[in-house]
């Protein structure tokens, strides 16, 4: 009976000290990664704001490759959207909720019950390329539990990230750039008369 008391005891004594400690911890989290992509800014930016794109290079797809992926009726930009539901990944919606062409893209991302958050991708040009930060915002407001999960998360989202950065650019740096149209050029008529 005297070992379950201490037992008990110990066990009251570390919660006690995880909640006093937790207040320490910062309740916004930022993960960013960024990487220079040598590729034009057009398409790399397309890669993430058509949706449907995100099927080739999203870590999260490649850790749960049955996951299903439902696509709203907007392809691309603001208001594009897809709800995911897979295993491991669980279940959530992802939307553009601004889209600023080879500029920016924020998203809102809703994880079904599970707390929700905003995130996105900032593109600067590099030289010939362009630099992608790609970032995510949580906030776990006076949550105990939420801020030791966000810290334990941070670092395996910034491999994902990584490892999704690093898929675009293989991508993007072996898409060859979309020719420019050519110009209509006006039929001659020939205003000679005929005799």
């Amino acid at each position: 009976m005297k070992i379950l008391k201490r037992i008990f005891v110990v066990l009251a004594l570390l919660i006690a000290v995880m909640v006093v400690v937790s207040f320490f911890l910062p309740s916004k989290i930022r993960i960013q990664r960024n990487l220079t992509i040598n590729a034009p800014a057009a398409i790399v930016f397309d890669q993430v704001n058509t949706l449907q794109n995100w099927e080739a290079w999203s870590p999260w797809k490649k850790m749960d490759p049955t996951s299903a992926m439902t696509y709203n009726n907007i392809p691309s930009g603001n208001g594009a959207s897809y709800s995911w539901k897979g295993e491991k990944t669980g279940e959530g919606t992802l939307t553009i909720s601004e889209s600023v062409p080879n500029q920016k893209i924020v998203t809102e991302l809703d994880f079904k019950g599970q707390g929700k958050s905003t995130g996105g991708f900032e593109f600067k040009q590099a030289g010939n390329g362009v630099n992608v930060n790609w970032y995510m915002d949580m906030d776990n407001g006076m949550n105990p539990l939420m801020k030791y999960m966000s810290l334990m998360m941070k670092g395996m989202l910034s491999d994902q990230f990584d490892q999704g950065l690093n898929d675009i650019k293989k991508i993007a740096e072996n898409t060859p750039p979309t020719p420019e149209p050519m110009p209509e050029v006006a039929p001659v008529v020939d205003s000679i008369p005929q005799n």
